[in-house]
């Protein structure tokens, strides 16, 4: 059964509604009635947005504004530029580290190479007095045979030499400057009857190397070219004296005694007097202090430069991966002329080839009056690095981005939420 007031009563609840009704309907007649209509342009929708959008544009901006805040407030925080700084001192010492480690690595290693450069210098040296010893023995035989040595008793001599010293390939005996005698194993000799005063090429070192006598006990117009060879040599002679030596050179003007001269001859320029005693006349020490002693003969070893340098082993040089080149360091003899001195070298580095910043050792051996000077660097120049070390640096460096980069997203990290925790509306 409905529950509520008797239907008369529910009529009368709602009249009130239908008078009200009427009401307005009669108040909207009486306002068409008496306004008049409005003259003017039709009316314009409004475009103003509604309060729930507008609400929500001005919270989004708000939202993204305080997003760009904390975007970049981690910039103002000490954490950030502290793991910067850290950074940047990491970086900085290790490059300073490699730096200073691949100085005192090129130091030490430029020095390992001038020690063993300054090895081969003293044995190069040694090969020279060697062969200058084998000239002193020949002199002291030919004082004592003078002209009664025999090949045969040169030979015996020469062949004991060359065994014992296997860096020299010749022994020559030359009285009054006209090779008599020469022993070699290699069957490369210096054919009999060259006389060095009528030589072009060797005329004005014989003279220089009997004047210098007792100075130096034997000289080196060289590195040259052997006459009759062309191959370079290293050609030591040590002049010796005797008092049956006769006063003036026993020479013809000319090497054949006639007329006319050879291809590479020059007069002995003493056919006067005057000339004699400027060209020819050599004087030696006295014997005994008392009775003098005037040139007799020359005592020659003749080195070819690849028979000099076989004992030395600068192969190995080469083999190690190294640079050398030998170098007369002034007055070198014509022939070497065309390549400054230079008279050897490693098979990659020709005489025109500068080496990079090379160690230097002087070979000097004064009695001869040698002054070379040997040069050695490494094959493409000293920038050389152990990989280790290199390996070692570059994890260094990526280790060192990497923790840096962590250490620098946990800042920024910790930033933010420290700002948004700070936010009332965060």
């Amino acid at each position: 059964p409905t529950v509520g007031p008797p239907p008369m009563a529910r009529a009368s609840a709602t009249a009130p509604s239908a008078d009200a009704s009427s009401a307005s309907s009669s108040a909207l007649a009486t306002s068409a009635l008496y306004d008049p209509p409005t003259v003017g342009p039709p009316p314009v929708e409004s475009t103003t947005a509604a309060p729930e959008d507008a609400s929500a544009a001005a919270i989004s901006a708000s939202g993204r504004h305080r997003l760009y805040r904390v975007s970049l407030r981690w910039l103002a925080d000490r954490r950030t530029w502290a793991t910067a700084v850290f950074i940047c001192c990491v970086v900085g010492i290790g490059t300073w580290l490699s730096i200073e480690q691949d100085r005192f690595m090129l130091v030490a290693y430029r020095s390992n190479v001038q020690r063993f450069a300054d090895t081969y210098g003293l044995n190069l040296a040694e090969q020279l007095r060697s062969a200058v010893g084998t000239t002193l023995a020949v002199g002291a035989l030919a004082k004592v045979e003078g002209d009664a040595l025999t090949e045969a008793n040169f030979d015996l001599l020469a062949n004991r030499l060359l065994r014992f010293y296997p860096g020299i390939g010749e022994l020559q005996f030359s009285p009054y400057g006209v090779v008599k005698f020469s022993h070699s194993y290699s069957g490369k000799i210096t054919p009999p009857g060259l006389s060095l005063f009528h030589h072009e090429l060797l005329a004005s070192g014989s003279r220089a190397t009997i004047r210098a006598y007792p100075g130096r006990l034997a000289t080196t117009p060289g590195p040259q070219e052997v006459v009759g060879g062309g191959d370079l040599a290293v050609i030591i002679r040590h002049p010796i004296f005797t008092t049956a030596a006769p006063r003036i050179l026993p020479l013809n003007e000319t090497q054949t005694g006639g007329a006319t001269l050879g291809p590479n001859d020059q007069e002995l320029g003493c056919a006067t007097e005057e000339e004699a005693e400027a060209n020819c006349y050599f004087p030696g020490p006295d014997e005994d202090g008392e009775t003098r002693t005037h040139f007799y003969a020359f005592a020659t070893a003749l080195s070819r430069l690849t028979k000099l340098l076989e004992p030395v082993g600068l192969e190995r040089l080469t083999n190690e991966g190294y640079e050398w080149q030998l170098k007369v360091l002034e007055d070198w003899h014509p022939s070497i002329n065309k390549t400054d001195g230079v008279f050897a070298t490693s098979p990659d580095s020709p005489w025109n080839v500068t080496l990079i910043d090379p160690v230097i050792v002087n070979v000097t051996v004064s009695e001869i009056g040698i002054q070379w000077v040997f040069s050695v660097s490494p094959r493409g120049g000293w920038a050389q690095r152990d990989a280790s070390f290199t390996t070692q640096l570059v994890l260094v460096a990526v280790f060192t981005v990497i923790g840096g980069m962590g250490m620098g997203c946990a800042t920024v990290a910790g930033v933010r939420a420290n700002y948004k925790l700070s936010q009332p509306n965060a």
